[in-house]
């Protein structure tokens, strides 16, 4: 339990410091001048990298244990402040952004998604993964509107400055979690077992992702260049956080008495309808109306489904597992943003992408 409860402090704080520039960095880089292709391309890279250095961390853990691999996050995550800050004072310096960003994500998520599946009890899954869901929410609930202003007022450096003292004071939790060393032995022939003993699941996972992606990255995107605003972006930001507090607890607590299937099924056939609404309707109101319906609608579908998949990582090597899953997100980013890069001048017709991968949600 003292492991559990670090890890969602560690998170609540962390996802309130992300919360801050998150959204932001596609809108920064378009701001700087870069053209949306290049973002695209950029969030490939990120992609690829994130897998990668996901790997790298697996396999460095099973020698040094996962809490000293944890702590690896730390100078990518300075890395990724500093070259962020910078990156308009040097060309090509936006490669190295990407490069520093998927290195802090992985070596931050790989050992802490490892070490909470070890500690959370199967009985009790949906409760601990919405809690985990739930808490770095209400913590960055209004984290994208505060960015926002600090932005549209102080601009991008002084929006990053705060972002990296809040990560400094998340840093602390680190130390309350306990460590582990895990086993693997991963290879390509470890990854085609896995997608045959659960092709299935894979397939669900990968739209899970994709719509993930459309979601934190594609739709800021397009409500930016939709409005021209950062405020807009912030407040679309919020909504998503504020549609899904509560419902995220609620359902984290049903995944435990009652079908998560069942849940998950709702969940797709209702961000069917939030795909559909999102392509054919173009009003402001709708589009802020609509990310709050999605920030309801979408827990449906990640709180039972994560259960889910942490409950069958259990069954298996965690750490092997993980990493399986790992590469079904890898595959689901390349997509969307290889999409999002050959429809970046009709950027709405990736909606009729999401819509689609909805259905195949009821496969699960």
């Amino acid at each position: 339990m003292k492991t559990l409860t670090a890890i969602y402090w560690l998170n609540s704080l962390s996802a309130l410091a992300w919360s801050l520039i998150g959204v932001f960095i596609p809108i920064y880089l378009l701001t700087l001048g870069y053209p949306l292709k290049i973002i695209f391309v950029f969030y490939m890279l990120d992609s690829l990298v994130v897998f990668l250095s996901g790997a790298a961390a697996v396999f460095i853990s099973a020698r040094i244990g996962l809490k000293k691999t944890l702590l690896l996050y730390l100078p990518f995550l300075a890395a990724f402040l500093v070259s962020l800050y910078f990156v308009n004072e040097f060309a090509g310096l936006i490669w190295l952004v990407a490069v520093f960003s998927a290195a802090q994500t992985a070596f931050y998520f790989m050992p802490i998604n490892i070490i909470f599946a070890r500690s959370a009890t199967a009985e009790k899954m949906g409760d601990s993964v919405g809690k985990m869901s739930a808490y770095p929410q209400i913590a960055s609930l209004a984290a994208p509107l505060i960015g926002g202003a600090v932005a549209f007022v102080g601009g991008f450096a002084a929006l990053i400055a705060l972002s990296g003292a809040i990560f400094i004071v998340a840093a602390i939790w680190l130390f309350f979690i306990q460590d582990e060393q895990p086993k693997i032995e991963f290879g390509a022939a470890k990854i085609l077992q896995y997608f045959k003993n659960y092709s299935r699941y894979a397939l669900v996972q990968i739209c899970q992702f994709f719509q993930q992606t459309l979601e934190s990255v594609i739709w800021p995107i397009f409500i930016y260049l939709t409005f021209g605003s950062i405020l807009s972006v912030g407040f679309a930001g919020a909504l998503l956080g504020l549609g899904s507090f509560f419902f995220t607890l609620f359902v984290g607590k049903r995944a435990d008495i009652q079908s998560k299937r069942t849940l998950f099924k709702i969940g797709a056939g209702a961000m069917l309808g939030v795909w559909i609404v999102r392509f054919f309707f173009h009003d402001e109101i709708i589009y802020y109306a609509i990310t709050v319906c999605a920030g309801f609608l979408g827990i449906l579908v990640a709180v039972p489904f994560n259960a889910m998949t942490f409950n069958i990582s259990k069954r298996n090597n965690t750490a092997e597992f993980l990493l399986f899953r790992e590469f079904t997100l890898l595959i689901s980013r390349l997509t969307a943003f290889g999409l999002a890069f050959f429809l970046a001048d009709q950027l709405d017709y990736i909606f009729i992408a999401a819509a689609f991968s909805s259905l195949i949600f009821f496969l699960i």
